[in-house]
């Protein structure tokens, strides 16, 4: 049994290399995969695998059993993990990631909407994630300086890709001279209750000031519109000015 198994892995290792010269990718295309120099070596590639994840571990498919402790959840079938101080929720459904804190929170926006406990986000034209971090140690209800990211997605100049079966294999990572990046346009909601007067300023990515970005404030939310395509920005500077 043992023998079978090691030759269908070594036989489906070799059909993924005589695969990728037949698709003519250039030399040199970065894979996670390994060629070995011989049978012998990938034996003992094969034995040692056996050795790390016997038969019943986790990476041979079997169920884990993970301790109910807190708010945490774990619903391998439907693809949902909840972390146990329910800080942190994973839905593979929905491809979504939600990350809300005290001092942060974060999400993917999938739609056209998604919501924290003071971060909320809407309009979204275009698959993106949107961050809200405390700089000065006050919770974001109340912080002074907060960093707010709207990230949508960079590609490299020249950047080539190709598919083997249903995978992806990038052969050219380009050049970031210039970086690409995708047009999007979200409105972005903060609540926060400080007194003093806002200031929004997108930022360059090195952290120099772009502009000053219009905002409306009302009933302790601010809200502004956050547009990749309207001064190349991917972040944002939240200051409360006495």
């Amino acid at each position: 049994m043992q023998s079978d198994v090691f030759l269908r892995d070594y036989q489906a290792t070799i059909s993924f290399f005589r695969l990728a010269k037949d698709v003519a990718i250039p030399a040199g295309f970065h894979t996670l995969c390994v060629l070995y120099k011989n049978r012998d070596e990938f034996r003992r590639s094969f034995l040692l695998r056996r050795k790390l994840f016997p038969a019943g571990s986790a990476f041979r498919e079997k169920k884990l059993k993970i301790s109910r402790r807190g708010k945490g959840i774990y619903l391998s079938e439907l693809g949902r993990i909840v972390s146990s101080t329910g800080e942190i929720a994973i839905d593979a459904k929905t491809k979504t990631i939600r990350i809300v804190t005290p001092k942060s929170e974060g999400f993917t926006v999938t739609g056209k909407s998604v919501k924290g406990d003071q971060l909320s986000v809407s309009g979204s034209s275009t698959l993106c994630s949107v961050f809200a971090g405390s700089l000065d140690g006050k919770v974001l209800a109340e912080t002074f300086r907060a960093l707010i990211l709207h990230l949508t997605d960079i590609q490299a100049t020249g950047r080539k890709k190709t598919a083997l079966a249903n995978s992806r294999i990038v052969y050219n990572w380009g050049n970031m001279d210039p970086y690409l990046l995708r047009k999007g346009k979200v409105e972005i909601s903060l609540k926060n209750f400080a007194r003093e007067s806002v200031l929004i300023r997108a930022l360059d990515v090195n952290g120099a000031v772009l502009a000053e970005v219009p905002f409306r404030e009302a009933d302790g939310i601010v809200t502004f519109t956050a547009d990749t395509g309207l001064h190349g920005a991917m972040a944002y500077e939240f200051l409360r000015l006495p």
